[in-house]
């Protein structure tokens, strides 16, 4: 199966705010993310152990790579990761790709504040 490619759910600053459609992803690899200084790659973790989600970084500085950021779920939590373009966007598709150290029980949704 293909890896989960988000779209980015915007949720309106004025109101009460927005659910968040989270979404079952369906591997733990490549998966796609729109970047956005406003946007945030959200993972809840309904699972029994710790989740962690690596965010690939494509830039160098002075051609040395940057490191690669991971961010560990713990069971029962859900984060809001942030996911500025500078940092974590692709020069050529423009979005973020990360992946994740398991799925089952695992959701993930991409959101901004509009």
């Amino acid at each position: 199966m293909p890896a989960t490619a988000l779209a980015l759910t915007s949720v309106p600053e004025t109101g009460t705010g927005l659910e968040a459609i989270l979404v079952a992803p369906t591997q733990t690899t490549g998966h796609t993310s729109p970047c956005a200084t406003d946007a945030a790659l959200a993972v809840k973790n309904a699972s029994g152990g710790a989740v962690t989600v690596t965010l690939y970084t494509p830039g160098t500085v002075h051609g040395l790579a940057i490191a690669d950021r991971t961010v560990s779920v713990n069971a029962g939590q859900t984060w809001l990761i942030p996911l500025p373009p500078d940092l974590y966007g692709d020069p050529v598709t423009g979005l973020a790709l990360f992946d994740l150290s398991a799925f089952a029980s695992v959701t993930i949704a991409a959101v901004r504040l509009a």
